[in-house]
């Protein structure tokens, strides 16, 4: 049984809490008391005497010099001990396996140190040694230690009859080297609904906010890590209007120190109009009459809070093994709200599948605003809630995520009502629930990854003349705007533009990210920042193969605001954010976002490069 080399010791890498070290003479005190505790020690025999413990550390060491690897002490990187944890020989039935086993200090279970210690052994073994089963024997009622197993994706293999005392579970799976590592999934989901009295974003306000009653359906967050070759990469979606800059950026710094890369990290908000108002985006002031923002302050403190969490939670739950395949189906309840001929019909699906066929994991876009519910007095996630219970309840054990497309432009043809939005939902969710029955086209790994940010332009020049300019139109507008929150967006702006020591904002900066995952043909898949109107996706799609080639997807990471094109551009309009009575500054839905201007256009005849080339070339250079 004896490792090869023998000689050669190993260590687990140190993780964000936890580094390892052999056990020495000196922590005898420390094991002592750890295997003596009969809390540690419930489903052991007896506690472990201190002479036990003492052969403990000498048995540790034998099999660091034998096999070049044992149990080690765990401890803070700060050094204060935790436990031990490691990779070791046992057998079951007769059978030599590898085990990886865990003892945390009473006073720090239920942490997730064992589950941390043992993900660091199991990055060991794939690391260092050819594929190999890999277990953990378990008494039959240590049901903790049977959480950290199936979080490592272990299931349960067999049942040990050739102890003494107790048939004990056989916990196991195959490990594989990182060369080799099969494609797998991981999800998990979280519930993020405030209570009610909580105000309620996506319409403006004229006096005060709208506060929700209560809740229709619970908002929720959701995850699925796709782990290609060992790493992780991870769509997180939540049933919120839109992520500011601030809470986006706050998210995705910890999801890296999570150990995901940030062009492995998707945040995609849901635009649900009845979901819960967020620091930044839309602006709190301005669009729904808000003053005192300490409940939105904490509200998005603990979102944020939440949100990681779930990655964490995510990156720890049990793995299936699967395949990848896509195909497109369609919906046709979204029309051009602007007027203009272009209607989204196409619903992209991706589906992780188990290796006997079953759905595990399915991601679908659609590109219709999430406002089927209507001004409604109650939280809910609208269509995409109900379409993501229809196709769980259809496939049980599948789990299921929406990402919002190109929705800019386009609406729901009926916005009457929570019974309309859950009628929209559970048609989409039929449909996508009756194609996934069988598999589509095989797409295989690697899974590659790109972030960039474009800095968008605004039709607004920093000079002296135009701080005259802009002061005045935007007095003007909180004199006689006509709407309630065009008018303390005036008075806003008035007040910004008179800070000469602030430069004035004229370009807004917009993550964008794309996906792109092997085959015959592959999948490009593009995930915008954004409100995009849907005339970049179709021309995109037409220019890509369509798509059943690329995705096209909008509202991810943060949303500024709307991106619209030089079509939507040339008159005024809500999606252009500007109104003719005072062309030269924001209105409408750039109010609503707190921007001082409109995006730039290019005028016919010229060569300006305004919103449309600057974002249009941006994607085009990640495909």
């Amino acid at each position: 049984m004896a490792d090869s080399p023998a000689t050669r010791r190993l260590l687990p890498d140190p993780t964000l809490r936890i580094r390892f070290r052999d056990m020495r003479e000196d922590d005898l005190d420390a094991m002592a008391d750890l295997l003596g505790d009969p809390a540690v020690m419930a489903f052991y025999p007896a506690p472990l005497s201190r002479d036990e413990a003492h052969a403990w550390i000498a048995n540790q060491r034998r099999r660091y010099e034998e096999h070049g690897l044992g149990l080690w002490v765990i401890e803070s990187l700060e050094g204060e001990f935790l436990g031990d944890c490691g990779v070791t020989w046992q057998s079951y039935n007769g059978i030599a396996v590898r085990e990886v086993g865990y003892h945390v200090r009473p006073d720090r279970q239920r942490e997730g140190l064992a589950t941390e210690a043992a993900l660091a052994c199991l990055d060991l073994v794939r690391r260092e040694f050819p594929s190999t089963t890999l277990t953990a024997i378990i008494h039959p009622d240590n049901t903790a230690s049977r959480r950290v197993a199936e979080k490592l994706g272990m299931t349960r293999i067999a049942d040990d009859h050739a102890h003494p005392w107790i048939v004990r579970t056989v916990m196991g799976m195959t490990v594989f080297p990182p060369a080799g590592a099969p494609l797998q999934v991981s999800t998990a989901k979280v519930d993020i609904t405030p209570p009610a009295g909580y105000p309620l974003a996506g319409y403006a306000t004229e006096a005060e906010p709208r506060r929700a009653e209560g809740t229709n359906a619970p908002l929720l967050a959701r995850c699925t890590v796709l782990w290609d070759d060992g790493v992780p990469k991870a769509v997180v979606t939540a049933d919120v209007l839109a992520f500011g800059r601030t809470i986006h950026r706050r998210i995705r710094d910890r999801v890296v120190e999570l150990g995901i890369a940030s062009a492995d990290f998707v945040l995609n908000a849901g635009h649900t109009h009845n979901g819960p108002v967020l620091i930044e985006r839309l602006e709190p002031y301005v669009t729904y009459a808000l003053t005192d923002l300490r409940e939105v302050e904490e509200y998005s403190d603990r979102l944020v809070t939440r949100i990681v969490a779930l990655v964490r939670d995510a990156l720890g739950a049990a793995r299936t093994t699967c395949t990848l395949d896509c195909r497109v189906s369609e919906a046709d309840f979204a029309f051009n709200r602007v007027g203009l001929a272009h209607a989204e019909r196409d619903v992209p699906v991706l589906v992780a599948r188990a290796l006997d066929g079953a759905p595990r994991a399915v991601l679908f876009s659609y590109g219709a605003h999430p406002v089927a519910g209507g001004r409604g007095a109650l939280f809910d996630p609208d269509y995409p809630g109900a379409a993501v219970d229809e196709i769980e309840a259809t496939h049980p054990g599948c789990f299921a995520q929406f990402v919002l497309g190109p929705a800019g432009d386009q609406n729901p043809v009926k916005t009457d009502g929570y019974a309309r939005s859950a009628a929209y939902g559970r048609s989409l969710g039929r449909a996508i629930a009756a194609e996934i029955r069988t598999p589509g086209r095989l797409l295989k790994t690697p899974i590659s990854t790109v972030l960039t940010e474009v800095d968008l332009p605004l039709d607004v020049v920093d000079a002296p003349g135009a701080r005259a300019m802009l002061r005045a139109a935007f007095l003007a507008r909180e004199a006689s705007g006509v709407t309630a929150y065009e008018r303390r967006h005036g008075e806003t702006m008035a007040r910004l533009v008179d800070d000469a020591s602030e430069p004035l904002e004229t370009t807004i900066p917009l993550p964008v990210q794309r996906w792109r995952i092997d085959g015959a043909p592959g999948l490009s898949m593009i995930f915008s920042g954004g409100e995009v109107v849907s005339g970049y996706a179709e021309r995109l799609r037409a220019e890509h193969g369509g798509t059943e080639r690329l995705w096209f997807t909008a509202y991810a990471n943060e949303v500024p605001g709307y991106i619209p094109s030089d079509e939507i551009l040339a008159r005024p309009c809500y999606e252009a954010g500007y109104r003719a009575d005072h062309p030269d500054i924001a209105a409408e839905s750039m109010a609503a976002y707190g921007h001082l201007a409109h995006f730039l256009t290019r005028l016919p005849g010229t060569s300006t490069r305004g919103v449309e080339q600057v974002y249009g070339d941006a994607v085009q250079a990640l495909l």
